[in-house]
């Protein structure tokens, strides 16, 4: 449930913004993180108090909730700040490491397949596989990171 999802975005050091005024998990049942029930020093005691209390407007506090994310999401760090390399030297190191792999998983492949031994040659086929789809993965999420944060 949502306590559940909230404790393990604060465990993994992600913002939670509560909505209290929604009762429920957000207003701190359900073992909700105690932690996310306290005001982040970016935000201000009015829009704490939106996101808290329904006396004020769904608008008022859906705006609130709107400035408060951008205001999380400046803070989070950069795929650049996470490794200290730039995406386009990270990308040139996985293409030759890649290619690497690539080519020697071939001539082994090519080995067994001369040998007879398909089987082996089947397995190594199916790890090949399952090492370009997960780089074709990562791909995709720094990719998505990238148009992310450009939007």
């Amino acid at each position: 449930g949502v306590a559940a999802e909230a404790r393990a975005a604060t465990e993994r050091g992600a913002v939670v913004l509560p909505l209290a005024r929604t009762g429920g998990a957000s207003g701190g049942m359900f073992d909700f993180p105690k932690a996310a029930l306290e005001r982040p020093a970016f935000a201000t005691d009015a829009q704490w108090a939106l996101l808290q209390h329904t006396d004020g407007s769904v608008e008022d506090c859906m705006e609130a909730v709107l400035e408060l994310a951008r205001k999380a999401t400046a803070r989070q760090p950069s795929f650049e700040d996470l490794i200290g390399v730039d995406r386009g030297t990270v990308a040139k190191v996985v293409g030759v490491v890649s290619l690497i792999v690539l080519l020697v998983c071939g001539c082994v492949i090519y080995a067994d397949f001369s040998r007879g031994r398909v089987d082996l040659a089947l397995t190594q086929g199916g790890l090949l596989v399952l090492y370009l789809a997960l780089v074709a993965a990562v791909a995709w999420t720094v990719s998505s990171e990238t148009k992310t944060k450009a939007d």
